[in-house]
């Protein structure tokens, strides 16, 4: 599984801060993990409906969009309206 870690989930992991269990092990065993952002990204991002209002989140799906991610976060009721994979954090 190839992951996209929201910037929330990145630092928990790093602190060491509880994540769920499925997160945790999903983190561990994904064949890449990711956390940068592409110029490419914007394009997808410009034709995201707004069912949520905050940008950098809008973002992440955007790369998860681009890059057929998993994206990991503790937003995931929201964010799965987008159509993208989401795995709670």
């Amino acid at each position: 599984m190839r992951l996209l870690l929201d910037t929330h989930v990145l630092i928990w992991w790093d602190e060491g801060a509880p994540l769920s269990k499925k997160a945790m092990e999903a983190i561990r065993d994904a064949e890449q993990v990711y956390v940068p952002l592409r110029l490419a990204h914007t394009e997808i991002l410009a034709e995201l409906p707004t069912h949520h209002g905050d940008p950098f989140d809008r973002m992440l799906v955007a790369q998860a969009r681009a890059e057929g991610l998993t994206l990991v976060t503790r937003d995931w009721t929201l964010l799965r309206r987008y159509g993208v994979r989401v795995l709670k954090a």
